[in-house]
């Protein structure tokens, strides 16, 4: 995800490590690391600039995430845990369900989150320099336009095919679809695309606040890196923010489609994005900083979704006591949850940023086609499961088939079709 002057169009042969794309939350894609310097935590010394340069592995992390939405939604598809379009009947075994079970929480507890942090991180810089007029303009066509052709479209499509599938009764379709608009079911037709939803109205709530109080409130006086104390402190509150807000609206529920119980962090994720872009933080905050939380979350992440497993019930298939409501298990899981999204967000960044801050044609061809992968990969799961379900697998293979073919499938569809037709390429 870039700014500036590499928002511009390009051929996605061009050479050098740019990707040709624009994605969907920001105006670019990533820019290339300036030279890494090992700093203490709470250094206040002159850095290389964000502004200075390509971040390349701000793509890996954004296609990475696209990636495992895909993967996320095979899962759900032959698990039945979560919410999701059609799901395949199956009677799984303890191994199959504590598989899906794990997979998939571990899933929801950070990659969403790493996916707002993306987005807040590239959203002041873009402000800067569009203003509040252009920068609203440019959201629109990016976020709500591709929301609003999922709402419209997409999900009606899905709808209709699901019925023919399980070969339930057919209602008309033009009395169904005016419905659907008129009592605003529209508004919940979102999908997957719930997030550009949302991130829309991130980024209009920081527009107006921008607006009202300038920007000098929106630059840190000092750069200082966050310790290990901040840290813990982001943790606890996130934790017990979600605590209380799934008293109201627990795992399982949504408000026009976004599920509110997941949304403290998202919210606090992208605002930290957006500190760690005026402080530069990406590219200062030491490797060994980040590793320690990752430590801390495959370490003591497990001992606590032990306990959740064993005092939840959750091994069991239910799940009725870590979804909220006042108890301590909900709080437990609340707590789990927090610790490994930032943990596992931090260790990330200084590895892939490390390791793999730089383009290959592969991961160009992935961070060009992400977003329409993100955006279509709905109804392609959808005939590809169907296309499957005489398939007499396990669940546990026929996710991993579905995961793998729903990839490639959403791929090239993206590079050779969706990308290729006039105007959307604009967008996708």
């Amino acid at each position: 995800m870039r700014e500036g002057a590499l928002a511009n169009k390009r051929d996605f042969t061009g050479s050098g490590d740019e990707p040709s794309t624009r994605p969907f939350w920001v105006d670019g894609l990533g820019r290339s690391l300036p030279q890494l310097h090992t700093v203490s935590n709470n250094t206040t010394a002159p850095f290389p600039s964000v502004t200075g340069g390509r971040l390349p592995f701000m793509d890996h992390l954004r296609w990475g995430v696209v990636v495992l939405v895909v993967t996320l939604h095979s899962a759900v598809t032959y698990s039945g845990i979560g919410g999701w379009y059609y799901h395949e009947p199956a009677n799984l075994d303890t191994t199959s369900l504590l598989t899906f079970l794990t997979y998939e929480l571990h899933l929801q507890a950070f990659f969403m989150g790493l996916l707002f942090f993306v987005a807040g991180f590239f959203v002041p810089g873009a402000y800067d320099r569009k203003g509040a007029g252009q920068f609203l303009k440019d959201r629109m066509l990016r976020l709500g336009v591709p929301t609003v052709f999922y709402a419209m479209v997409i999900e009606p499509a899905i709808f209709y095919t699901v019925l023919f599938h399980k070969g339930s009764p057919v209602p008309p379709f033009w009395e169904t679809y005016t419905r659907y608009l008129f009592t605003l079911q529209v508004l919940s037709g979102t999908g997957p695309l719930w997030f550009t939803f949302a991130l829309l109205i991130f980024t209009a709530f920081y527009t107006g606040a921008r607006l009202w109080r300038g920007s000098a409130v929106w630059k840190p006086a000092v750069n200082r890196l966050p310790s290990h104390t901040e840290v813990t402190g982001f943790i606890a509150v996130i934790a017990l923010v979600t605590f209380l807000v799934r008293i109201v609206q627990p795992i399982g529920t949504d408000v026009i489609n976004m599920q509110l119980c997941f949304f403290p962090q998202y919210i606090g994720l992208f605002v930290v994005g957006m500190v760690a872009y005026r402080g530069d933080w990406l590219l200062r905050i030491p490797r060994a900083f980040g590793l320690f939380w990752l430590r801390l979350a495959v370490i003591v992440g497990p001992v606590l979704w032990v306990g959740i497993l064993l005092s939840g019930r959750v091994w069991s298939g239910d799940f009725s006591l870590i979804v909220g409501g006042v108890r301590w298990q909900s709080g437990l899981y609340c707590l789990w949850e927090s610790l490994f999204c930032t943990g596992v967000c931090l260790g990330l960044v200084v590895i892939v940023r490390d390791a793999f801050n730089r383009h290959t044609a592969l991961t160009r061809f992935l961070s060009a086609n992400c977003f329409a992968v993100y955006v279509f990969h709905a109804p392609i799961l959808i005939g590809l499961t169907v296309a499957l379900h005489g398939l007499a697998w396990s669940p546990l293979a026929k996710f991993l088939l579905l995961s793998v073919a729903g990839l490639i499938v959403s791929l090239l569809a993206s590079h050779f079709v969706l990308r290729r037709i006039p105007g959307l390429r604009r967008i996708l």
